[in-house]
């Protein structure tokens, strides 16, 4: 961690592990007979708290007229708006194919899949308005696995967010990670929801639970927990503003 080297405290922890297991590898081959790393542990603190989003705050960029306006930032904010209501990282929502999505007989979409960064499983009915987001920009009936959003780049996604919240003057400094803390502070906010579902909505590891838990997922379960979510955004953020997405 070096200002020569300029590892981050995670990247740098990373290399002392690989270190660890190259030398335990050296004492396997009898080339040396103790591991110098042994007993080096890398500690740091973490960043501060991501903050979230009120129902407030997100009903104002729901409804900030030079957004709609915009086709360009109106894209970006249904990005954002989709993590905010389903959790799903930046990375989940560009790779979102409809490989993973399945349509129920009630008409709801399920999704089952695993993040990326940790091959948790995410299996979740995705809320009413996040479904409204999906249909807009891809048709079910094209058959096959298609991606369900068209491509954009992380790098512009986060400097358009940075517009929206100017124009908003919002106290957040909004990113795409905003929206994952915003979506499980809902998940806090709606009461009585279960908490195993509300892990794998998140995508959250619970590796003690999983193999006891996950056949109790079924659709009447998925659908009851999302029933309670879909009515705490109605109450929360209203019906005639979830109409502006």
């Amino acid at each position: 961690m070096s200002e020569e080297v300029n590892n981050s405290a995670v990247s740098a922890s990373s290399n002392v592990r690989r270190i660890k297991t190259m030398f335990n590898e050296a004492i396997n081959f009898d080339l040396i007979t103790k591991n110098p790393f042994k007993g080096v542990k890398m500690t740091y603190v973490g960043d501060a708290k991501t903050p979230s989003l009120s129902t407030e705050q997100v009903k104002a960029i729901i409804m900030c007229p030079e957004v709609l306006a915009d086709p360009s930032l109106k894209f970006y904010r249904d990005m954002f708006l989709f993590g905010c209501f389903t959790g799903l990282s930046c990375i989940s929502i560009q790779n979102l194919n409809t490989g993973i999505l399945s349509i129920l007989k009630d008409g709801n979409l399920k999704l089952d899949t695993r993040r990326e960064k940790t091959n948790s499983p995410i299996v979740q009915i995705i809320p009413k308005v996040a479904q409204e987001i999906i249909f807009r920009y891809c048709d079910f009936n094209q058959g096959g696995r298609v991606q369900v959003f068209p491509k954009f780049v992380n790098e512009v996604f986060n400097h358009k967010l940075k517009v929206i919240g100017a124009l908003l003057k919002l106290n957040i400094n909004l990113s795409t990670k905003i929206s994952r803390t915003t979506c499980a502070q809902m998940l806090v906010n709606v009461r009585y929801i279960d908490p195993v579902y509300k892990n794998y909505f998140m995508g959250w590891s619970n590796t003690g639970q999983i193999a006891d838990v996950y056949q109790t997922l079924n659709d009447d379960v998925l659908v009851e927990n999302a029933e309670m979510i879909n009515e705490y955004l109605v109450n929360n953020i209203g019906e005639e503003v979830l109409k502006n997405i």
